[in-house]
């Protein structure tokens, strides 16, 4: 008897671990859009989303790049990234882990990107990413320090 007490409550917990899967995935955010500008005062990057959530931001060297990770979020079925300007060589995406979505802004050189924050805007949250300088050296030589500073 005790055998089937132990299959029917693994049963139970294998149907709550799947009903919260499910409802995580149901509320997951969503990335509507992304926009990359650049200007006389450096480059901009606008993410847009449905909803303010949590994002983790990553600078990495050798190849310099900046990485945003958006737990419990995914891109757009229609999104289309946008090519370089500035700073940024390119953009890609991916999912490092299930349920995590990535975007990835290769640069062109060292460069810190100052402090994200989240906008609100006519059509929703914006997660905001700014690369000062117009991508000059002179642009660059502070940003050496801050680079591999992590920012949540």
């Amino acid at each position: 008897m005790r055998v089937k007490g132990a299959t029917v409550q693994k049963f139970l917990l294998g149907l709550a671990l799947l009903a919260a899967l499910a409802w995580n995935l149901a509320h997951a955010s969503e990335i509507k859009g992304l926009e990359l500008r650049s200007g006389s005062t450096g480059t901009r990057a606008e993410i847009a989303l449905d909803g303010a959530g949590e994002y983790k931001v990553i600078s990495l060297k050798g190849p310099d790049r900046l990485v945003v990770d958006l737990p419990a979020s995914h891109l757009g079925k229609n999104i289309k990234l946008p090519a370089g300007a500035g700073i940024v060589k390119s953009v890609r995406s991916g999912e490092p882990q299930p349920g995590t979505a990535r975007i990835v802004f290769d640069l062109a050189q060292p460069v810190a990107a100052m402090k994200p924050r989240i906008e609100q805007g006519a059509s929703g949250p914006r997660l905001v990413l700014e690369w000062p300088g117009d991508g000059s050296e002179s642009a660059a030589a502070p940003a050496a320090a801050v680079a591999a500073a992590p920012w949540t």
